[in-house]
This record gives C-alpha cells, sequence and structure tokens, in this order.
C-alpha cells in the first residue's frame, strides 16, 4: 500500500489506525433482486406541509418554486421532498434559493421576531418574523424572513419545513434499506467473483490518485463510477465512506460503511466501523 494512501487511513480515522486494502482485491456485480424495496410511507399531514410552505413563500413576491421528489434515487412526484428552489425578488435577500429538507437538523427550526432597521440609502427594512435553522452538512445557518408575515403564518411554515425534513429523512432511509437489501443479494458470493473489469479498475486506480492529489471530490466521483460497476470490494466502500463522512455527507457514508461491514463482519476494524457509524448517527441530530 502506498505511504498517501496510509496516511489517509490515519488521518480519516481518530478512534484507531486503519489500513485501507488496494485495489488488487476487486469483486464484480451480480443480478440484483427487483423484490427488495423498502416501503416510503409519507409522514402526516405531508401534503398540507407542502401546500403551507409554497403558498406562504409565493407571498413573499418569490418565483419559480420547484419541488425536487425522489424514491428510490429517481424522480417521482409522489415520493419524498429533497428540496424545494426558488427565485427571490424580494430587494432586501434576492437571488437564488434552495431547502435541502434531508440535510436540516430538524431540532434547530426557529421562530423569532426580527425589528426593523436602516438600510443604506435612507431606507428601511421593515419589522419581520424570522425562520431559521441549521443543516448538518456544511453547519451553515439558514434563515427567511418578511415583514408579511405574522407569527402564526412564521410558525406554520416552521412546522411544514419541519414535517417536510422528517419526511424526506424516512423517504431517504427507506432508499438506503433497500439498497442495503440488494447489496446483501448482490454479494453474497463475493469472494469466489471473479476479477475487476478494467474500466472499473481504472476508475479505482483513479479514486487513488485523485486523493494523493488532494482532489476529494474527483476522488468520490471516481470511488462511485467503480462501485456501480464493481459493488463488492470491500476497500473501496471503506474508502468512499470515509471520504463522505468527512465531507458531513453521512447517509451515503453510513449506507456504504455497512456496506463494508457486511462484506468484511469480522474485520480487524469492524468495531472502529459501527463507532464511525454511530459518530455520523448522531451528527445527523433529529
Amino acid at each position: 500500500m502506498s505511504a498517501a494512501l496510509a496516511a489517509f487511513a490515519v488521518t480519516m480515522r481518530q478512534q484507531s489506525r486503519r489500513l485501507i486494502l488496494p485495489p488488487v482485491i476487486l469483486l464484480a456485480t451480480l443480478c440484483v433482486s427487483a423484490n427488495a424495496a423498502a416501503q416510503y410511507v409519507p409522514m402526516p399531514n405531508l401534503a398540507s406541509a407542502r401546500q403551507t410552505l409554497v403558498s406562504e413563500l409565493s407571498r413573499d413576491s418569490n418565483t419559480d418554486l420547484v419541488y425536487v421528489n425522489m424514491r428510490n434515487r429517481k424522480a417521482d412526484p409522489n415520493g419524498y421532498s429533497t428540496e424545494i428552489t426558488y427565485t427571490s425578488t424580494n430587494p432586501t435577500m434576492p437571488g437564488k434559493y434552495a431547502i435541502i429538507f434531508w440535510s436540516i437538523l430538524t431540532d434547530t427550526i426557529a421562530v423569532s421576531y426580527v425589528p426593523g432597521y436602516p438600510l443604506p440609502g435612507n431606507a428601511y427594512a421593515e419589522p419581520a418574523w424570522k425562520i431559521s435553522w441549521t443543516d448538518y452538512f456544511q453547519m451553515h445557518h439558514y434563515y427567511y424572513q418578511w415583514s408579511g408575515w405574522t407569527q402564526a403564518d412564521a410558525q406554520s411554515i416552521a412546522w411544514a419545513i419541519r414535517t417536510i425534513a422528517l419526511d424526506a429523512r424516512n423517504g431517504m432511509q427507506a432508499d438506503i434499506d433497500a439498497d442495503l437489501v440488494r447489496f446483501k443479494q448482490t454479494c453474497q458470493a463475493w469472494r469466489s467473483l471473479p476479477p475487476m473489469p478494467p474500466d472499473a479498475r481504472s476508475h479505482a486506480l483513479l479514486a487513488q490518485q485523485a486523493y494523493q492529489a488532494g482532489q476529494m471530490g474527483a476522488a468520490v466521483d471516481n470511488y462511485y463510477v467503480t462501485l456501480k460497476e464493481y459493488p463488492c470490494w470491500p476497500s473501496g466502500q471503506f474508502n468512499l465512506a470515509m471520504l463522505q463522512g468527512a465531507a458531513h455527507a453521512y447517509p451515503p457514508a453510513i449506507n456504504h460503511m455497512k456496506k463494508y461491514l457486511q462484506l468484511l463482519p469480522n474485520a480487524p476494524d469492524a468495531q472502529s466501523a459501527m463507532n464511525d457509524i454511530a459518530e455520523w448517527t448522531a451528527a445527523m441530530g433529529h
């Protein structure tokens, strides 16, 4: 194993030192059963929450509100809401905005009152009710405020965002559960599978080279390509999980680490892998 990969294994782990398997342990893909899909059950009052959010945001001179609904990683108008995007023409907060529901720390959603304040050029910002929250992906603080909202309006928006965020988490978890079931079926006999084909092997090497060059986005992209074609590669699942965990992309990080443990349940670092999953789960909050 190269010094760069060894350094990666040490850097990305705080609990203990771990090795990353070299790309020569490469495996193949079996047929995937279509009967493993987990059921997505929408949150109660989801339709009302969506309607409330759209109608209230639309009152503030916003246009082009677009939901992105997903189910099993495909666009589905009846699936869970991953995000809503819109363009604001409000002079105090113009531009493109998006609410990424699955990354919201729902315990941080809050309603507050913002007094009026002067703006440059003898202008004045009217008092407004404000809805705010923090996401776990980048730990950014987001907020929306408008002088036309009453306290009741703001509380309704906060309720709607929380309801949709919880539903997004439920939907994403259902997709992850289904993916793990399919993965177990695909890789149940992985030790007897033939070697990885040349194209997948090339992307595996590109992923390592990208990491060595500090190009983490390219490393993640190439691991994705490799694992899409060759999912039963333990070190690829582990490496991708660690990269995504470091980037706070916790749901896919947990998913890939669980796949690593399915492949190597008795690995020397199995407990450390379970600790990672516990830490990432806790970091997502509620």
